[in-house]
């Protein structure tokens, strides 16, 4: 089980083209492993792009679509979609705009293991 669940809410449109290139960036920069998993969680999109779920998935992520969301993207609807998902206790939520090192995700762990000790 993953220790860590970083969500990634997203929604595409023709308004919004760079959308889409970021969640195939991060898709296919980021792994999910033993310590991290990557909860990719689509909501309301004008622009539907229907591979975008076949590449979260071919990479080894999870994906759902928040078929509530039939006219507006709720970002905040996508992460608790996410959490109620997430198989690990510690949850955080990775705006599609954001990126994180890997750098600091091993900074993360390491003082997150000394904290327990």
């Amino acid at each position: 089980m993953a220790k860590l669940s970083i969500i990634i809410p997203f929604g595409t449109s023709k308004e919004r083209p760079y959308i889409k290139e970021r969640v195939i960036n991060k898709a296919n920069e980021y792994k999910s492993d033993d310590l991290v998993e990557y909860i990719f969680v689509e909501g309301f999109s004008s622009l539907e792009y229907p591979e975008l779920k076949n590449l979260i998935e071919s990479k080894g992520h999870r994906y759902f679509k928040d078929e509530t969301q039939i006219s507006n993207f709720l970002q905040g609807q996508c992460r608790n979609l996410g959490i109620i998902h997430a198989k690990s206790d510690v949850v955080m939520s990775l705006d599609v705009d954001c990126m994180i090192s890997k750098k600091k995700f091993r900074k993360y762990f390491r003082v997150n293991k000394y904290k327990r000790n």
